[in-house]
C-alpha cells in the first residue's frame, strides 16, 4: 500500500477515538450542570433526579452509538474503496500477475492477464504451483533458484514458461515479498518477452551466418578500417592488427580505373547503397574478387558516420568467367579454321581426284594429294590445339572434382 494511503488510514484510526473522547468530556462537563440547573429551577425530588440522570445516560449512549456508527461506516467505506482500488489494479494489470505461498509454492490468486496468457480459468490457476507453469526442463533450474534466499524485491530474469496447451514462451519474472491472508507470500509479475527473445535469437543466427560466410568491414567516412571479421582477414591474408586504422586502399589491386572508385564514393556519400564487384590484392600479392554491398550507417540525427561493407568472395566464379571467355574465343577460331582453312585443302583434294579419274598423270596427282593431305593435317592439328588450349585446365579440374566426390 502506498505511503500516502497508509498515513491517511492511520489518521482515520486516531480520529474516531479523539472525537469520542472530546464528546465524552463535553457531555460530562455540560450534562451535570444542565441537570443541576433543571433541579434548581423545578425543585424536583430525589426520585425525579434519579430518573433524569438515568435518561441522561441513555441519551448519551444512544447519541454516541449513532455517531460512532456513522464514523465507523465512513471509515470502513473508505477502506473498502481503497481495497477495491488495489483489487481492481491487480485484476486489471496488463501484465500477468499472481501471488503464491512461499512455503508450499501454491498459487493463491491470479489476475485476468495471467489467466488469458496461460489459458487457465481463475479457479484452475489457483490449483497450480510454480512448477506447473514451467516445462520439465526448467524444474531443476527453478528448484535451485527457490533454495536460495530471495531479496524483498527480485528480478529473476528470463524464464521459459508453458501454457495450459503445452506451448512454451519466454517471460521476464519480477517478484516482491508480501503478506496475503496472514500468510507469507510473493507477488509475481511475468512480462512476456517471447517475441523479443526469438527476434534476438534470429539476429544472433543471422549475425553468425554473416560472420561465417561473408567478409565484413566497417570504415569511417574517410575509408579507414574500424572493424573486420575473421573471414575478411582470412581472405586478404592480413591480420586484424595490420588492418585496423588503415585505409581500404591498402587492398587496391589497380584493376579498376579511378572513375570506378569515384562513382562508388559519390553513391555512398549521398546515403545510397552501392553494389558492385571489386578486385582486391591480398598481402601475398595475389588478387581476389568480391561481390560487394556498401551501406551508409546513420546516426540518430540522420547523419552518415560510417560505412558497412558486406562482401562475398567470387574469385572462383571470375576465373570460370575468364576461362569461358577464352573458350568462346577458341571456339570462334575453331569455327574459322573449319569454315576457311580446312575447306581449301579438301576442295583441292576433290579437284585432284577428278583429274585422276580423267586419266591425268598419276604421279603428279599423287604428289599433289600428299601435299594437300599434309596441309589438311596441319589445319586439324591447329584445330585440336585451339580446343585444348584453354579447356585442358577445366577438364583437369573436373576430373579432380569427380575423384574427390568418389572418395567422399
Amino acid at each position: 500500500m502506498p505511503i500516502n494511503h497508509v498515513k491517511q488510514n492511520t489518521g482515520n484510526n486516531i480520529t474516531i477515538p479523539v472525537i469520542y473522547g472530546i464528546l465524552g468530556l463535553v457531555w460530562i462537563t455540560l450534562s451535570d450542570r444542565l441537570l443541576f440547573s433543571i433541579i434548581s429551577y423545578t425543585n424536583a425530588d430525589r426520585a425525579t433526579l434519579e430518573h433524569i440522570s438515568q435518561y441522561k445516560g441513555y441519551f448519551y449512549v444512544l447519541l454516541t452509538s449513532v455517531l460512532l456508527y456513522f464514523l465507523i461506516r465512513k471509515h470502513t467505506n473508505r477502506l473498502l474503496a481503497v481495497t477495491e482500488d488495489f483489487r481492481r489494479l491487480f485484476e486489471n494489470h496488463p501484465h500477468p500477475m499472481w501471488i503464491y505461498r512461499t512455503d508450499t509454492r501454491q498459487i493463491l490468486i491470479a489476475n485476468h492477464a495471467a489467466c488469458t496468457e496461460y489459458g487457465y480459468t481463475p479457479e484452475e490457476f489457483c490449483q497450480l504451483n510454480l512448477y506447473d507453469l514451467r516445462p520439465e526442463s526448467e524444474h531443476h533450474k527453478l528448484s535451485a533458484k527457490l533454495q536460495k534466499p530471495a531479496a524483498d524485491y527480485s528480478n529473476s530474469g528470463i524464464w521459459l514458461h508453458k501454457r495450459k496447451s503445452g506451448e512454451t514462451f519466454y517471460v521476464n519474472i519480477f517478484s516482491h515479498s508480501s503478506i496475503y491472508q496472514n500468510t507469507p507470500c510473493r507477488i509475481v509479475v511475468a512480462q512476456n518477452v517471447n517475441q523479443h527473445i526469438l527476434a534476438e535469437q534470429e539476429r544472433i543466427n543471422l549475425e553468425n551466418a554473416l560472420l561465417n560466410s561473408t567478409l565484413l568491414s566497417v570504415t569511417d567516412l574517410a575509408g579507414n578500417i574500424e572493424t573486420v571479421n575473421d573471414k575478411f582477414c582470412e581472405v586478404c591474408k592480413y591480420s586484424r592488427e595490420e588492418l585496423l586504422g588503415k585505409n581500404h586502399n591498402l587492398l587496391n589491386s589497380g584493376v579498376h580505373p579511378p572513375t570506378y572508385w569515384q562513382q562508388l564514393w559519390e553513391t555512398i556519400s549521398q546515403g545510397k547503397s552501392w553494389r558492385g564487384e571489386i578486385c582486391n590484392r591480398a598481402k601475398d600479392g595475389s588478387i581476389y574478387w568480391v561481390k560487394t554491398v556498401i551501406n551508409p550507417v546513420f546516426s540518430p540525427e540522420g547523419k552518415i558516420y560510417k560505412y558497412l561493407s558486406i562482401n562475398y568472395e567470387i574469385s572462383e566464379r571470375k576465373q570460370l568467367e575468364q576461362h569461358q571467355a577464352a573458350l568462346l574465343k577458341d571456339l570462334s577460331e575453331y569455327a574459322f579454321l573449319t569454315s576457311h582453312e580446312l575447306r581449301g585443302p579438301l576442295a583441292r583434294i576433290l579437284g585432284l581426284t577428278a583429274l585422276f579419274q580423267m586419266g591425268e598423270d598419276a604421279k603428279i596427282i599423287i604428289a599433289k594429294l600428299q601435299e594437300e593431305a599434309k596441309a589438311m593435317d596441319e589445319v586439324i592439328r591447329q584445330m585440336n590445339n585451339t580446343l585444348m588450349r584453354n579447356s585442358h585446365e577445366l577438364i583437369s579440374r573436373e576430373r579432380a572434382q569427380r575423384s574427390a566426390n568418389v572418395k567422399l
